[in-house]
């Protein structure tokens, strides 16, 4: 894939005005069925090389897949590089947590092409708030799209559906398997290459989705998890959660240890079904998955468990996944430092993703077994 984005004639923004209501309640729905998006074009430099890029911002319909007939629409916000092959550039869909969130911490907070200035770690004063352009935003890389699943957002069901109609873990990850279809028809991007990147609930969502993906014949080239929370009945799992007091306790200078740490990352070193499967029907899916050390809602070590633990026999799948952990909570893109950081390791994640790569990674672990890399930063 080419990080070298030509630059063109940019065609004229074209505003939006949409007054329909969405609400978020169990039992509301619409029933517009329009798809129609505001759209403007930008320019970002992001390590040295100008983008020009096209933002849209608005619904897609998706549809019951037996009757045909349009059941929801889904509200997004895509960032697409102007003018390259879509053969050759990636597409990755965003989805914050909750259940229940919209996209929009990631849409603000990650990896997109502006977004709100903090000042983590330490407290934000409040508003007003300012954008600025993201030096560490992954458009270099792959195409962002940041979902809002019904009932979140501008999302909505369609009548006689109803928002709570999607809400459960299959209904959920089908609406957005769904809307990933229509996206790839809608903007002629089967042929990319298609990645996943999801936050918190979004992980145990990507589980799910990726295999139904698979079910429906899109096999994806990578996903990210991120603060992942994999195995609900390990939730408060004092194992799980005892480094990351410990993480706590090296921040605010109160560990006792004789003699004291160096630095976290050696500190710490001391210390999913539908994903198994998808992993080892597809050799070619790489997962990422990324923690906070702060993070006490999804500690970082129970997440290890969780991949420790998980039924995957096939020595090439394991291979496959990259754990990262960084010196951030549970929003690990907030701070700045940690932001750039997993900006940099995801940059090489991408990269490995690539054909001429994983074939040759294959003809190396034909040679010998690795299990999967789990080194901290």
């Amino acid at each position: 894939m080419s990080n070298h984005v030509h630059a063109q004639q940019a065609p004229p923004d074209q505003p939006l005005l949409d007054t329909t209501p969405y609400g978020s309640g169990k039992d509301d729905s619409i029933t517009d069925t329009t798809e129609s998006a505001a759209i403007t074009q930008h320019t970002i430099t992001i390590n040295g090389t100008k983008i020009s890029y096209t933002a849209r911002a608005g619904h897609l319909v998706t549809t019951d897949m037996l009757s045909a007939h349009p059941v929801a629409k889904i509200f997004y916000v895509s960032f697409t590089a102007n003018g390259a092959a879509p053969a050759t550039r990636p597409v990755t869909f965003f989805y914050n947590g909750g259940p229940g969130s919209s996209a929009v911490f990631l849409l603000l907070g990650s990896f997109g092409p502006r977004r709100i200035k903090t000042d983590m770690p330490h407290f934000t004063p409040p508003a007003p708030y300012s954008l600025e352009d993201n030096p560490n935003s992954l458009l270099d890389l792959t195409d962002l799209v940041f979902i809002d699943p019904v009932g979140t957002g501008y999302s909505a069901a369609i009548a006689p559906g109803k928002n709570g109609d999607f809400w459960g873990v299959d209904e959920d990850a089908r609406s957005i398997k769904q809307f990933i279809k229509r996206y790839l028809t809608a903007f002629n991007r089967w042929n990319s290459p298609k990645f996943l990147f999801g936050e918190s609930y979004g992980t145990p969502r990507t589980c799910v989705l990726t295999w139904l993906l698979h079910e429906d014949g899109v096999d994806l080239n990578g996903i990210v998890l991120q603060s992942s929370i994999l195995d609900y009945s390990q939730v408060g799992n004092t194992i799980g959660l005892l480094p990351t007091l410990a993480a706590d306790a090296w921040f605010h200078k109160k560990v006792t240890v004789s003699p004291p740490p160096t630095d976290l990352p050696s500190f710490m070193t001391t210390g999913a079904g539908d994903l198994a499967a998808a992993m080892a029907l597809n050799p070619y899916l790489k997962v990422f998955s990324a923690n906070g050390y702060y993070d006490a809602v999804t500690p970082f070590f129970q997440t290890i468990l969780n991949f420790e633990s998980m039924p995957l026999v096939d020595s090439h799948a394991q291979a496959n996944l990259t754990v990262r952990n960084y010196p951030s909570g549970h929003m690990i893109y907030l701070d700045n430092d940690s932001r750039t950081a997993m900006k940099a390791d995801l940059a090489q994640f991408y990269q490995s993703t690539r054909p001429e790569l994983v074939e040759k990674a294959h003809l190396n672990r034909s040679r010998g077994v690795r299990r999967f890399s789990r080194t901290p930063y």
